[in-house]
């Protein structure tokens, strides 16, 4: 056992997550990576299928998940790694489980908010909502969905980027952006000096930004379309003034031309 490698991680849950659904993730995990099942590259499909296999080792037996959670407690980190192959991504609904697909088609049929629910949290990591989705087949609290990824949302978010909400907000913007490289420096500069005091927040942000490269993106304004709009055109009142001015200069000098 290493007490320095993130099972939980590996297999895209929170440590909150029980024994049953941790077993429904596991085996939902093994088919959707499997070398054998896949189309693409199967070395990568093997590391991960054997990094899958030792961390439920480890958190599938109860005893080993306690001294496991035990060796980790008293490491006293701020934070936990953001997994490099957690990617917040949607790739689906599917579950690779018949089973359990077949319970989602229904809970998405008759309670659509549990999959509005999951394609939000998709777009942090597409193994949180796996565990969101085996969640609720295997509990059967799917009129509590929104509740339930309200929490699994909270705890990813303070698990993997501090307690600072707008820290939190920043992560969640990055991940949204596909920004991949920011959420994971802001989850190590969390790691390694803390969640920053609210004094600290605006300093804290733009130094991500600032070493990231990131670029805030620009709001363009839209003018209010009214009863001049023409074209996506709009005339302000000013502008009507200054058309009416022109107009009368214009009579005024067709008139002079006249008596000259």
């Amino acid at each position: 056992m290493n007490s320095e490698t993130d099972y939980y991680t590996i297999l895209g849950v929170l440590p909150s997550i029980d024994q049953g659904a941790l077993a429904a993730v596991y085996r939902a995990l093994l088919k959707k990576h499997h070398p054998d099942l896949q189309d693409g590259d199967k070395v990568d499909a093997d590391r991960m299928t054997r990094r899958i296999i030792e961390a439920y080792e480890i958190l599938g037996n109860a005893d080993s998940r306690a001294e496991y959670d035990r060796l980790r407690e008293n490491r006293g980190a701020s934070s936990d790694d953001f997994d490099d192959d957690a990617r917040p991504t949607d790739d689906g609904q599917e579950m690779a489980d018949e089973q359990l697909d077949a319970a989602w088609y229904y809970i998405a049929r008759y309670y659509p908010e549990a999959e509005r629910a999951r394609r939000e949290l998709a777009e942090l990591s597409s193994a949180l909502a796996l565990t969101f989705q085996v969640t609720l087949v295997e509990t059967k609290v799917a009129p509590e969905a929104d509740e339930l990824a309200d929490t699994l949302r909270h705890q990813f978010l303070e698990r993997y980027f501090g307690s600072n909400p707008d820290v939190q907000a920043f992560a969640v913007e990055a991940l949204r952006r596909n920004r991949r490289d920011v959420a994971l420096e802001i989850n190590q500069a969390i790691k390694f000096l803390g969640s920053p005091r609210p004094t600290e927040t605006a300093r804290f942000i733009e130094t991500v930004k600032h070493v990231t490269q990131w670029k805030d993106r620009v709001a363009t304004r839209q003018r209010p379309a009214g009863n001049g709009n023409r074209g996506g055109f709009t005339l302000t009142s000013v502008d009507w003034a200054t058309l009416a001015a022109l107009f009368s200069i214009g009579l005024i000098v067709l008139a002079y031309a006249k008596i000259i």
